[in-house]
């Protein structure tokens, strides 16, 4: 989860598209500390009749609230999957943080979703990996993450790393019947920040992601090094495009 690095050709929609994305609503769950806005680019290259519903975790919208654990914004997700899942396909894209609560939330709701589009997400055991890679490294890249980070963020990821860190070293793939589009970059960067970005680092990424996506029948893993950390930001038409395959393979 390399949060410094998340920032703020149309194709052509063929009827397939437009017939299935009648019934589709799509929810977006952001990285950490990221407004909803950020998916706003790729939103406006979705059709006027897909549902689109963009929130900014309560987290991210007040300075006052108390922060979230996983289990409670996995089971907010849940939550609104159940109710647009009552009448409509339901789509559901995270980038970072916000993929790692859409992976968590599909170890229940799975049946309850036409497919996900998954950018760049944080992996729950990756913390616990990265330690043993460089502990020292990671306690480093800690304190320039909490130097620069706004101060109504810090009791928030502190929380998140506790959960983190207190994890096993067992990574539970995606479930194999889930309709994936997963997104890794493998951009290398050459001034490295943060360990995710130098060589060993990439390597560790890159292999968590394959253990994720190991078991999906059908599906999609994009590795590119042509797009960073924040894919739907760099290349929004990418993320349209995929959305609407997937609304297509539901039709």
């Amino acid at each position: 989860m390399r949060l410094h690095k998340i920032i703020y050709c149309l194709f052509l929609l063929i009827p397939t598209y437009s017939v299935a994305a009648e019934e589709v609503t799509v929810i977006f769950e952001s990285g950490f500390g990221i407004d909803g806005g950020v998916w706003n680019p790729v939103i406006e290259q979705l059709p006027a009749n897909i549902k689109v519903i963009n929130p900014t975790r309560l987290s991210r919208a007040s300075a006052n609230t108390q922060p979230t654990t996983i289990q409670q914004d996995v089971s907010s997700l849940i939550k609104k999957i159940q109710r647009e899942s009552e009448q409509r396909q339901v789509i559901v894209v995270g980038h970072s943080y916000g993929g790692l609560i859409v992976t968590e939330a599909m170890r229940e709701a799975s049946s309850q979703v036409l497919g996900v589009v998954l950018i760049e997400p944080t992996v729950k055991v990756q913390r616990v990996r990265y330690r043993k890679l460089d502990s020292e490294r990671v306690a480093r890249d800690d304190k320039v993450m909490a130097k620069y980070m706004p101060s109504h963020l810090l009791p928030h990821y502190k929380v998140l790393m506790q959960e983190l860190d207190s994890t096993d070293d067992n990574l539970i793939p995606l479930p194999a019947d889930l309709r994936v589009t997963l997104y890794t970059s493998t951009q290398l960067h050459p001034e490295p920040m943060f360990i995710e970005e130098t060589e060993v680092g990439k390597e560790l990424w890159m292999q968590m992601h394959n253990e994720l996506f190991s078991l999906i029948r059908a599906g999609q893993h994009i590795r590119s090094d042509k797009w960073g950390h924040s894919i739907h930001s760099e290349y929004p038409e990418e993320i349209a495009n995929a959305i609407l395959n997937l609304a297509a393979e539901g039709s």
